[in-house]
Formats: C-alpha cells, structure tokens, sequence
C-alpha cells in the first residue's frame, strides 16, 4: 500500500490560519477584550493539533513493517513498466540485507547504505535478476538514486544480459 502524499499548499494554508485564529484568540483573551473568546481556544488548539498530525505522518522507517510484503512493495510500481524480476532481486537482497522488509520510497541512507557502499548493492541486485552495468552513464537515473525506487528505475533502464534473454525465452 503507497504512502499517503505530502501535505499540499491548501493543509498548508489551513495550518497557518489555525494557527493566526488561535494567536489572535489568545491576544484577545489575554487583553480581556472580550471574554467570550475563551472557549474558542480549545476548540481552536484541538483543530490545530489535529491539522498538525495529519500534515506531519511518521517517518516511513518507524511505521510498523510487520505485514509488509513483497506484494506491497510491486503495487508501488508501474504494472508493466518495471520488470518484475528486477523487483524481486532488489525487495529480497535489500530485505535480506538489512533485516526488514522495504518500501519503494524508503531513502537509501534511512536504511543505511553507506553512499561508497550502494555500488556494491547494485552489482549484487543486477547479477541477482540479469541486468548489465555496463555504460551505466548513458542511464537517466546515473548519479540520482536515493530511493529504492531510483534504484529498481536505474537497474530497469540498465541492459539485459545475453543469458538473461535466453533463459527467459526472449528475441536477443
């Protein structure tokens, strides 16, 4: 199941003039201008509280894993843009590699690989699911993977090997 998407400009706006309501509120009580206002704090400081939760999820590597699975981690991508073998080698090496199950989105430093270290990982995945590094500069995810979905997209736009294609039965 994907992530819920970052908080847009209207949240954003709507937290911000909460958040004036309820200054101006506590200006107004506080002058003993009208008095009436008091019972508007609460309310108003509960519907911030509220926004703010909700704008502000969990980081992805503190929710729970526990029913995460390999499922969840394909339904992130494209059906039919992403080979799936890719997808399997990259969610059972890094799983296996780091002890829990990943997210498509996880940041590859959340999940602590060392930046001199992901060449490695990538050279393990493409030899797990067939994929060539050869030329890997003429690739448009070159030098820009942070995620494990920059990684699944790299390792994807990267050649097949000749043996690849024959065990899969396909054209050469």
């Amino acid at each position: 199941m994907p992530l819920p998407p970052e908080p847009g400009p209207v949240a954003q706006a709507v937290g911000i003039l909460v958040l004036c309501a309820m200054a101006a509120a506590a200006l107004l009580a506080l002058t003993k201008l009208v008095l009436a206002c008091w019972p508007l704090v609460p309310l108003l400081l509960t519907m911030f509280v509220c926004s703010w939760i909700h704008g502000h999820p969990t980081p992805t590597d503190r929710t729970p894993r526990a029913n995460a699975t390999i499922c969840h981690f394909a339904r992130a991508f494209e059906r039919r843009a992403v080979d799936t073998w890719i997808l399997r080698a990259t969610y059972e090496h890094l799983s296996q590699s780091h002890g829990k199950p990943i997210r498509a989105d996880d940041r590859l430093d959340l999940l602590d690989i060392d930046p001199e270290e992901i060449d490695f990982e990538i050279a393990g995945i493409a030899d797990h699911c067939g994929r060539s590094l050869d030329h890997p500069e003429a690739n448009p995810f070159f030098e820009r993977i942070s995620t494990v979905r920059d990684l699944v997209q790299f390792l994807n736009h990267q050649p097949m090997l000749a043996a690849t294609r024959a065990l899969r039965g396909l054209p050469a």
